[in-house]
C-alpha cells in the first residue's frame, strides 16, 4: 500500500460531525497541496547533555542581550495582592528579590493573565532552565529565565486562539522549527497542552495554582520535549536580536532536516508563509512554493515506492494526475475491484463512473494512507473531491459519497495496482 499521504484542505472534511480530524496540511503560497510520508518521520529526542551542547551555541550572546537590557529591567513591588506577595516569596527564596520575572505592572494590581501564563510555562520548563544555568555560568540565571519567558509569551500569544493564521516571520520560522523537531503530532501536543494551560492559569486564584497548571504541561510534553522547546525558543530569540546559527548546529538538526523533507518542505529554505492550528489540532502551514520539496501537489511515485507499493496504471503520462484543486477539494483513497478500475480508466477519471455504489449508492473512501477496509479490492484509486460530499461513515478517517453525484468534477486521478497484477 502507498504509505505517502497527499495532503490537502482538511478543513471541513468531517461534515457529517462537524469537525476535522487532527492531522497536518501543507501546501504551497500558490495553493497545491504538497506531498507528505509521516511514516518516515522521527522526532527528536534530547538528554540533559543536548539541552547543554544546544544553550552553549547561544550563550555568548543571550549574555550580550541581556547586558544591553540591563538598564531596561526594573525591579517593580505593586500591591499586597495574595498571590502577588506568594510571587515575590518565591522569588526571594530564589535570591532574586523583586519582580524576577518581570512580571509586575504598577499601573495595575494583581497578576495579569499574561504574567499567570508566563509564571506557569517558567514551571513548565523548569527542570530545563534549571539545566540552562550550568551553561550560561556569568548570567544571572533568573535574568536568562526572564529572558527566554518573555520571548516564549511573544511567540505563543496567537496559538491561544484556535484557527489564528500567524503569518510573523520569526514566528512562522519557530513554527516550521518545532514542527520538524518534534513532528507534527508532538507540535500539536504542544499547541493544545499550551492551551489547556492558559485556561488553568487564566482562572487560577493562587500561586499554587499557577505552579500546578505549569507542572501539569509539563508533565504533559515529558522532559525530551521540554528541552527541545526551551533551545528552539533560545534559537528563536538569537536570531530575532541579530544571531544567525543555522538550525542544524543544535543536536539533532539533521534529524530535523530529514524530518521536514518528510513532511514536504525543507527546512533551510522556509523563510515566510503562515502556520495555523485549530481547536483539534490540525495543523496548517503554508509554505513558499520554492520552501517545499520536490513531489508537492500529487506528483507521481518514487520508482522505489512504485517498486514497493505497485504499478501506477493512470495517469500513464507524467504530470497529467498533478496540479491545483478547487478550494475546498480534499484527497481521498479508495480500493476497487479490477472490473471497477477499468470503469474510471474508462471515463479519464474526471467523475466517479456511474453506476458505483451498487443500489445503495455509497461510495465508500478514506484518508489517505488509512489502513485497507476489510472486504475490499486490491487497486487503490486515489483523488481529490469536494469535501462538501464527504459523509462520516463508521471508523474515524472513513467516509461516504452518496450518489448520484456524476456531474461534480473530480481531479488529481491515481490508479495503482498491486505488484504482481
Amino acid at each position: 500500500m502507498l504509505r505517502k499521504l497527499i495532503v490537502g484542505v482538511l478543513i471541513g472534511v468531517l461534515a457529517g460531525s462537524g469537525c476535522a480530524p487532527p492531522g497536518l496540511i501543507v501546501r504551497t503560497d500558490r495553493g497545491q497541496a504538497v506531498m507528505v510520508a509521516l511514516q518516515k518521520v522521527r522526532p527528536v529526542e534530547y538528554g540533559k547533555e543536548d539541552l547543554q551542547v544546544a544553550m552553549g551555541l547561544f550563550a555568548d550572546h543571550v549574555a550580550a542581550v541581556i547586558q544591553h537590557q540591563e538598564g531596561k529591567l526594573h525591579v517593580r513591588l505593586a500591591s499586597t495582592d495574595p498571590m502577588v506577595e506568594a510571587y515575590l516569596a518565591w522569588c526571594d527564596r530564589r535570591n532574586s528579590p523583586g519582580d524576577c520575572l518581570e512580571l509586575l505592572d504598577g499601573k495595575s494590581p494583581g497578576i495579569s493573565n499574561d504574567g499567570k501564563r508566563s509564571i506557569a510555562v517558567r514551571m513548565a520548563l523548569g527542570t530545563a532552565l534549571e539545566e540552562v544555568a550550568s551553561v550560561m555560568r556569568h548570567v544571572d540565571p533568573v535574568k536568562v529565565e526572564a529572558l527566554i519567558l518573555i520571548w516564549f509569551t511573544i511567540y505563543f500569544a496567537s496559538f491561544v486562539f484556535p484557527d489564528v493564521t500567524i503569518t510573523k516571520v520569526v514566528s512562522f520560522v519557530m513554527s516550521a522549527n518545532m514542527v520538524a523537531f518534534l513532528g507534527w503530532d508532538g507540535f500539536r501536543s504542544f499547541v493544545l497542552g499550551y492551551r489547556d494551560m492558559c485556561k488553568a492559569a487564566d482562572a487560577a486564584q493562587t500561586f499554587g495554582a499557577l505552579f500546578d497548571a505549569g507542572r501539569a504541561y509539563g508533565a504533559r510534553m515529558g522532559p525530551s520535549m521540554v528541552r527541545i522547546v526551551t533551545a528552539l525558543v533560545t534559537l528563536g530569540l538569537s536570531a530575532a536580536t541579530g544571531m544567525s546559527v543555522p538550525v542544524t548546529s543544535p543536536p539533532g538538526g539533521g534529524q530535523a532536516v530529514a524530518n521536514a523533507e518528510a513532511m514536504g518542505f525543507r527546512l533551510g529554505a522556509v523563510s515566510s508563509g503562515s502556520v495555523s492550528v485549530s481547536a483539534t489540532g490540525t495543523i496548517t502551514l503554508v509554505l513558499a512554493n520554492e520552501a517545499t520539496s520536490p513531489g508537492r501537489g500529487g506528483s507521481q511515485t518514487s520508482p522505489k515506492d512504485a517498486k514497493e507499493s505497485g504499478q501506477i496504471i493512470c495517469p500513464r503520462g507524467p504530470g497529467a494526475a498533478t496540479g491545483p484543486v478547487p478550494k475546498g477539494y480534499v484527497p481521498v483513497s479508495r480500493w476497487v475491484s479490477e472490473a471497477e478500475a477499468k470503469l474510471w480508466i474508462k471515463n479519464g477519471g474526471t467523475y466517479i463512473p456511474h453506476g458505483i455504489g451498487g443500489e445503495s449508492g455509497r461510495v465508500y473512501v478514506t484518508v489517505p494512507g488509512a489502513p485497507q477496509p476489510g472486504g475490499t479490492g486490491p487497486i487503490r484509486i486515489d483523488f481529490a473531491v469536494d469535501s462538501a460530499a464527504l459523509n462520516a461513515a463508521g471508523k474515524e478517517g472513513w467516509f461516504q459519497l452518496i450518489q448520484p453525484i456524476q456531474n461534480m468534477p473530480i481531479y488529481n486521478v491515481t490508479i495503482t495496482c498491486p505488484p504482481g497484477m
